[in-house]
């Protein structure tokens, strides 16, 4: 998986070419390509930990550029398991399920008003 970090990448997407920049999220492309790009300096190499640092928002777009074995390794991160025999469509939607699940719960406590309680020395126990 890389990262564009200069200039415009032409990816073909359902047919058409798409320019993928430094703006744009990380891709999964063929991996000698992905290693021609790094070398020439056009593109960095990205792990998953990487992404979900950044704050990156995973889209269907990028779990749908994925192979079934990198998001295999993608949801692993998440304790997903594949069930053998899923289509991919399915267990893309399953991954998207589970991270809106995470995205809901953490909005949640950050929403919550109570407040966590304080601590007084003096009323420790002895």
């Amino acid at each position: 998986m890389i990262k564009i970090i200069k200039g415009t990448f032409g990816l073909y997407k359902d047919g058409v070419v798409v320019g993928i920049t430094k703006d744009n999220g990380p891709i999964s492309i063929d991996p000698e390509r992905e290693k021609e790009l790094i070398e020439l300096g056009i593109a960095e190499m990205v792990h998953d930990a990487d992404i979900m640092e950044e704050g990156f928002e995973i889209s269907q777009e990028y779990l749908d550029g994925l192979n079934l074995t990198q998001l295999k390794e993608f949801a692993s991160n998440f304790d997903i398991k594949y069930k053998a025999g899923t289509k991919k469509t399915v267990f893309v939607q399953e991954i998207l399920d589970f991270l809106d699940k995470e995205a809901e719960a953490h909005e949640k406590i950050a929403e919550s008003d109570e407040e966590t309680p304080g601590f007084d020395p003096e009323d420790a126990v002895q």
